[in-house]
């Protein structure tokens, strides 16, 4: 997984980039998640790896990376899972791809993917398609980008939790350079619910009505289903399997090719047949509005032995908040994303949140497995009281002996 669009073609990076160099700074900033990061399997001059399945996640706002880099990467056990970042750099290193942005990769597969090649920095495609957001997963704008080296464009990780049930995390890219003041708010939450879902939900203001495109690439056909909403991301060992809830009115369409095409690194050539890689891109777009919010629930699963059964997502009703239910295997989850705009307890199918997010998991019997409470002071299932604060703060239990009681 890198953090830099460099390869022929930019997804194409396998195992840990630069490791060297991160290991060795690792060992000088006595940063044990760059070491983990680095692939090191051992201590490093007295630096010791996290403890086993712990998750790595790296404090967004640290005074020595204020203001160049911002990320947070999910995992479960030595596993990466996906990658959600937010990347203001200067001149001309900058990229428009990780204002909230994000990639999903799992079981050796990259699922949801950043496009394009790195052929040569200014080649055409590299400046038509690499470093443009059509090329990665975030939104379009009445069908424009995100600024592209400009002083400011800076989005901003303004939450994030991780547990070893869940991981979340919300960015802000409303800054008006960003989009050339085409928005007042573009929040994008995150929830990763280890070890197979994601759901992602997005507030979006513009400064005048206009149309958005949810955007999403893969290196193999996207599968769109006949209901127009869901669609699938099949690869040798993995698939991602989703579907948009809202808006309620939008419009899907699946696309291959690039604007430009990619060279040959260094030269005028084309890229050689057998190293080509096509990319499709899906584009869910709303109709013009003066507010929008995107809801989207995906599966990863796993297709190699043992495979994990298809899910069933869906929808249901809730009181101030968008609920998302999803069956898999023996399990049942319920998670709950606060509507804009609206105070009180969020309540569905028996649960009850007073912030903004809530997340349960039950087993076949309906007995609690793990659940997770966001920016909340209270959160409740039945007439079971799991957790509760005096102030707004985040909680997860993984299982009832934990803390849900």
């Amino acid at each position: 997984m890198s953090f830099a669009d460099t390869g022929m073609p930019n997804h194409g990076v396998r195992g840990l980039p630069q490791t060297a160099q991160v290991r060795d700074l690792a060992v000088r900033t006595r940063d044990a998640c760059a070491l983990w990061y680095s692939g090191a399997r051992e201590a490093v001059d007295d630096l010791e790896l996290l403890a086993a399945g712990r998750s790595c996640t790296v404090d967004p706002l640290p005074p020595h990376r204020r203001g160049h880099f911002q990320h947070l990467a999910c995992r479960r056990g030595g596993e990466r899972r996906g990658r959600y970042a937010q990347r203001p750099l200067p001149g001309g290193h900058q990229h428009p791809d990780v204002q909230n942005s994000f990639v999903i990769h799992a079981y050796g597969e990259k699922l949801a993917i950043d496009g394009g090649y790195y052929d040569w920095y200014g080649s055409p495609h590299f400046k038509a398609y690499s470093m443009q957001t059509l090329a990665h997963n975030t939104l379009l704008v009445d069908g424009q980008g995100q600024a592209v080296c400009t002083e400011g464009a800076d989005g901003h990780i303004t939450a994030w939790f991780d547990s070893p049930g869940y991981g979340y995390v919300r960015g802000d890219a409303a800054d008006p350079e960003i989009y050339q003041r085409r928005l007042t708010r573009f929040d994008r939450s995150i929830l990763f619910i280890k070890p197979g879902f994601v759901a992602v939900h997005d507030v979006v203001r513009p400064a005048e009505p206009a149309k958005l495109d949810w955007l999403l690439h893969a290196v193999v056909p996207i599968e769109r289903g006949t209901d127009g909403r869901s669609f699938a991301i099949t690869c040798q060992r993995a698939a991602l399997r989703g579907r948009l809830f809202q808006p309620e009115e939008l419009d899907m369409q699946i696309t291959t090719g690039f604007p430009v095409e990619p060279v040959n690194r260094y030269s005028t050539d084309p890229v050689p047949k057998e190293n080509y890689c096509p990319e499709w891109r899906l584009s869910a777009s709303s109709r013009a509005s003066n507010e929008t919010e995107f809801l989207a629930a995906m599966q990863i699963q796993r297709l190699a032995e043992p495979a994990d059964p298809i899910a069933e997502i869906g929808s249901v009703e809730a009181e101030n908040a968008w609920a998302v239910v999803i069956h898999g295997g023996d399990s049942d989850h319920l998670v709950l994303f606060r509507k804009p705009g609206t105070t009180g307890p969020m309540r569905s199918g028996g649960l009850v949140c007073e912030g903004e997010l809530g997340a349960i998991e039950l087993d076949g019997r309906g007995e609690i497995k793990k659940a997770l409470a966001i920016r909340a002071t209270r959160l409740q299932y039945r007439e079971r009281r799991l957790w509760s604060s005096d102030r707004p703060d985040d909680w997860a239990a993984t299982a009832p002996s934990e803390a849900c009681d």
